[in-house]
């Protein structure tokens, strides 16, 4: 197969799977800055985009469709982490599922700044229960 960027620069989309096991092609990661087993955090809506709900959790799967500019989010798996929105506390998680066929609408997605602080956060809500 062709190498990612050369694929890429020829203005081709390019599907990309990737899971903790097995992180995808090679290059992928850090051109899109996409790392399993890393703490994100997803913040979607509904019909209302004015209530969003929050996800952090650890990426342990991800389907994307990548081009030069950028990626579109198909499918995306986190786990063992916290959930909110505008009136609910922080709430636990064990494993959440996101599917482009959802019907949600995603408002922001992207890698958490400070993974240990949302490691004690995330310690302390279970800790709390």
């Amino acid at each position: 197969m062709e190498n990612m960027e050369e694929v890429l620069a020829k203005g081709q989309q390019v599907p990309v799977d990737m899971t903790t096991a097995n992180p995808g092609p090679a290059g992928v990661a850090e051109r899109f800055n996409l790392h399993m087993g890393t703490p994100y955090r997803l913040i979607i809506s509904g019909m209302n985009p004015t209530d969003p709900a929050t996800f952090d959790g650890v990426m342990t799967e991800l389907s994307v469709v990548a081009d030069e500019k950028g990626f579109s989010l198909k499918r995306l798996v986190l786990e063992k982490g916290l959930s909110w929105d505008n009136w609910s506390e922080k709430k636990p998680f064990a494993r959440e599922e996101f599917n482009e066929q959802d019907g949600y609408r995603l408002i922001g997605f992207g890698k958490i700044n400070d993974p240990d602080g949302f490691f004690r956060a995330r310690d302390r809500i279970l800790g709390g229960q």
